[in-house]
């Protein structure tokens, strides 16, 4: 299977506490990705929490709308995470 379905399978049976999104080059399969993945895990019983990270979100418009919270350094992914 592709990245994008392992990940949307392994948020369907585990049900993380949440997921971050890398992007380095920001493609437009980026937003296909984060799409599914926001799908999934609006359905989660937890809500798990989807955030995004890596610069190439820059790049795609308006893709991390669809993310809790964009992480901007290891400081903001570190807070979040075990806030």
């Amino acid at each position: 299977c592709t990245p994008m379905q392992a990940t949307v399978q392994t948020v369907r049976r585990i049900g993380p506490r949440a997921v971050v999104l890398w992007s380095h080059t920001g493609s437009a399969m980026d937003t296909t990705v984060l799409a599914a993945i926001a799908r999934e895990t609006a359905r989660t019983p937890a809500r798990t929490a989807l955030y995004t990270a890596g610069p190439g979100w820059r790049l795609v418009s308006g893709a991390p709308r669809s993310a809790t919270v964009h992480l901007t350094s290891l400081t903001d992914a570190v807070r979040a995470l075990t806030g």
